[in-house]
C-alpha cells in the first residue's frame, strides 16, 4: 500500500497594504484623542489696552501753554509809580527871561506902596524888611522902581537873581529923589512860574 504524507498547507502570504491618507489622518486623530489633556488653570483676562492716537497739530497747540515774553518790570506784580513830569520852569536852569516876571511884579508891588501887595509878591518878607518898606512908603508921595537883572545862577529847583536898579520917588515935602538899588533875590519854581522866596 502507498503511504501518503500529510500535506502541509503553504503559509498564506499576507500583504500589508499602505494605509490611505484618510486612514492615517484617522489614526493620527485617534492618537491625539488618546493623549491626556493638559490641566488649564483659570487666569483673569488682562485689561484691554487702549492705544491713544497721536495728537494732531491742533491738539498739540491747545495743550501747550503759549510762550510769552517776560514782563518788562523787574517785579511782575509791582506797579511802578507814575512818573512826575517836571514843570517847564524846573526842566532846565533858569534864565533872566524866566525870572523876569517875578522881578517885575516885585517892582510893581513896591510902586503900589501897599504892604499887602508886597507880601503877596514876596511872602518871605522879614520883620526888618517890613519896617523899612513901611517907612519908605509913609515918607513918599509916589515911587517909581526900575529893576534890571544882571545875572541868574542856579538849577531847575532854585535860582539866585542879581538885581540892580533905581528908586525914583517924591518925598512928602514934594522933593524928587533918586536912590540906587542893588540886591539878590532867591526864587523857586511853582507850577509854570518862578516866585521870590527871600531877598538879601
Amino acid at each position: 500500500p502507498e503511504i501518503h504524507k500529510p500535506t502541509t498547507p503553504a503559509p498564506a502570504i499576507v500583504r500589508r497594504e499602505k494605509p490611505s491618507p484618510a486612514t492615517r489622518d484617522a489614526r493620527a486623530g485617534s492618537t491625539v484623542k488618546t493623549q491626556p489633556k493638559p490641566v488649564q488653570t483659570t487666569r483673569a483676562a488682562p485689561p484691554p489696552v487702549f492705544v491713544a492716537p497721536p495728537p494732531s497739530i491742533t491738539t498739540r497747540q491747545e495743550t501747550t501753554p503759549p510762550v510769552s515774553p517776560p514782563p518788562v518790570v523787574a517785579s511782575q506784580q509791582v506797579v511802578a509809580p507814575p512818573k512826575q513830569e517836571p514843570s517847564p520852569a524846573a526842566a532846565a536852569a533858569p534864565t533872566a527871561a524866566d525870572v523876569a516876571p517875578a522881578v517885575e511884579g516885585f517892582a510893581r508891588a513896591i510902586e503900589s506902596r501897599d504892604i499887602g501887595t508886597v507880601r503877596r509878591n514876596y511872602p518871605g518878607l522879614t520883620s526888618d524888611q517890613l519896617r523899612a518898606f513901611e517907612q519908605f512908603f509913609s515918607g513918599s508921595r509916589s515911587i517909581n522902581a526900575t529893576f534890571r537883572i544882571t545875572s541868574v545862577e542856579g538849577s531847575g529847583a532854585s535860582a539866585v537873581a542879581r538885581v540892580e536898579g533905581v528908586y525914583a520917588f517924591v518925598t512928602g515935602e514934594g522933593m524928587s529923589e533918586r536912590r540906587p538899588a542893588s540886591f539878590a533875590l532867591v526864587l523857586r519854581p511853582e507850577g509854570k512860574a518862578w516866585h521870590i522866596t527871600s531877598m538879601r
